[in-house]
C-alpha cells in the first residue's frame, strides 16, 4: 500500500522545477493514505534576504483540506506565532500526533485556545507534525490531518511519511537556494575574510591569512558589510550562511 505511492512522490520532487509541483506531489502522497489536511511551513534562515531588517525568519506556509477561511485567520492572526503544534516539532526528532501535544508540554492560554480552535472542527479526526530539516538553518514541519480517527500506526509507517516529507522538503529547499538572486558580489579577499569571520578568527590572525595590514583589513571589512547590506560582522555571518555562500 505504501511503496508505491512513496516511490511515486520521491520520482515527482526529483523532477520538480518548481514548488507547487512539488507539494502536488506531497499532496497526492497524503491522499494516497487516506489523509484530508495537508499543510507545510518553510523556514526562511534570517537575513535570508536584504529586506529583512529585523534578522527574524520568516515563516512560508502552503496548505490543502483547511478551510479558506481557517487559512486566511492563521495568517492574519500571525498564528504561527503561537501554534503550539509547529512550536513542539520544531524540537523533536520523530512525527507526533497533534492530539499528544496538549500532554507533553504546557500551553499558554493563547495556545490551548487555538488548539480549542483547530479541534473545534476537526474532532474527531487528527494529525501527524512532521519536523524537518534542511541546510542553512532552513528548517519546516508537515502536517498531514486526517478528519475522521485514525488507526495507531507502528513506528515505521511514521518513519516512512516522515522520510516523504524530508525528501519534499529538501527539494523546495534546493528550489529556493537555486532560484535566490543576490544583490551583492564579493570579491575573492572578501570571501576569505567572510570565512575568516565565520570562523572566529580574530583581527590579527585574519590580517596574516589575507595579507592586510590592521587599518587596511577594518576597511576591506567595512566595505563587506555595506556591499552585503549589513552593519555588523555577526549579520554578515548569518546572511552568508542563509544565502549558502559559508558553511555553518
Amino acid at each position: 500500500m505504501w511503496e508505491q505511492p512513496t516511490r511515486h512522490a520521491l520520482a515527482a520532487f526529483e523532477h520538480a522545477d518548481h514548488e507547487d509541483q512539488a507539494f502536488d506531489a506531497l499532496n497526492t502522497f497524503a491522499r494516497a493514505v487516506g489523509a484530508d489536511l495537508l499543510s507545510y511551513h518553510h523556514i526562511d534562515p534570517p537575513l535570508s534576504r536584504a529586506d529583512e531588517a529585523g534578522g527574524m525568519p520568516t515563516i512560508n506556509l502552503m496548505s490543502h483540506g483547511f478551510p479558506d477561511e481557517w487559512v486566511r485567520h492563521y495568517e492574519s492572526s500571525d498564528y504561527h506565532r503561537i501554534d503550539p503544534i509547529t512550536a513542539f516539532a520544531a524540537y523533536q526528532t520523530r512525527p507526533v500526533l497533534w492530539s499528544n501535544i496538549p500532554h507533553r508540554v504546557r500551553l499558554s492560554p493563547a495556545q490551548q485556545a487555538y488548539m480549542e480552535d483547530l479541534y473545534r472542527w476537526l474532532s474527531p479526526g487528527d494529525g501527524l507534525a512532521v519536523p524537518l530539516f534542511g541546510p542553512s538553518g532552513r528548517h519546516g514541519y508537515v502536517g498531514i490531518g486526517w478528519r475522521k480517527p485514525i488507526p495507531p500506526w507502528d513506528p515505521v509507517k511514521r518513519r516512512a511519511i516522515q522520510s516523504v516529507c524530508e525528501s519534499f522538503h529538501l527539494r523546495i529547499c534546493e528550489l529556493r537556494l537555486a532560484g535566490m538572486e543576490r544583490d551583492f558580489e564579493l570579491t575573492d579577499v572578501q570571501m576569505r575574510i567572510l570565512r575568516a569571520m565565520a570562523s572566529g578568527q580574530p583581527d590579527a590572525i585574519i590580517c596574516g591569512m589575507v595579507n592586510l595590514r590592521p587599518e587596511a583589513l577594518r576597511t576591506a571589512i567595512a566595505r563587506t558589510l555595506t556591499t552585503m547590506g549589513v552593519s555588523d560582522r555577526p549579520s554578515a555571518v548569518l546572511r552568508a550562511h542563509a544565502l549558502g555562500l559559508i558553511d555553518a
